[in-house]
């Protein structure tokens, strides 16, 4: 799941630099479509295997950070989030360099349908260090600070590092990316 997950946001991120508004909102369309499946999957496969609590929390984390409706949630507060506070800021866009960095070698570490055990777990590391850096940068009561705690904490449960369903469509995104 969360490697999944955090594919398609290195690649919503990566291409987003080169879109115009029109491929922009195609590409967060597919990205929020991917990442409901992902998510949907994810509790479903924690359910079966009778965890409850971790298929809610995925579930949860879907309907908070996946919604299209929100002010302080979803698409529309994470962009609200980054516009308002953000965008354009001295103050941000002179500091941003680690977290820039870190979403570039997320992005490197992007398995392929080659990769192994070893290269999933890279990124899965190069995944946290995005939120770990993320949560440093943006102001904690704010959306993307809430997102990135919320994605980490995901990243990090027992039962979800547990969960195998990820890593086929894992695999199969990254062989079409090549």
């Amino acid at each position: 799941m969360a490697r999944r997950f955090g594919v398609l946001w290195c690649i919503l991120l990566i291409e987003v630099s080169q879109a115009s508004v029109v491929d922009i909102l195609t590409q967060v369309k597919t990205f929020r479509d991917a990442g409901l499946a992902l998510f949907d999957g994810l509790a479903d496969e924690l359910k079966t295997r009778g965890e409850e609590k971790a298929s809610g929390k995925a579930k949860k984390f879907s309907d908070d950070w996946l919604s299209v409706l929100g002010v302080q949630k979803g698409l529309t507060g994470l962009a609200k989030d980054f516009t308002v506070n953000y965008l354009g800021r001295v103050s941000y866009h002179s500091v941003n360099g680690p977290l820039v960095d870190a979403i570039k070698e997320a992005a490197a570490a992007v398995p392929n349908a080659r990769s192994g055990e070893e290269d999933l777990k890279s990124f899965l590391r190069h995944l946290k260090k995005v939120c770990f850096e993320g949560k440093r940068l943006f102001q904690s009561g704010g959306s993307l600070h809430e997102m990135l705690s919320d994605l980490l904490e995901l990243l990090d449960a027992a039962e979800v590092k547990k969960a195998k369903g990820c890593e086929p469509l894992l695999r199969f995104r990254c062989s079409e990316a090549e």
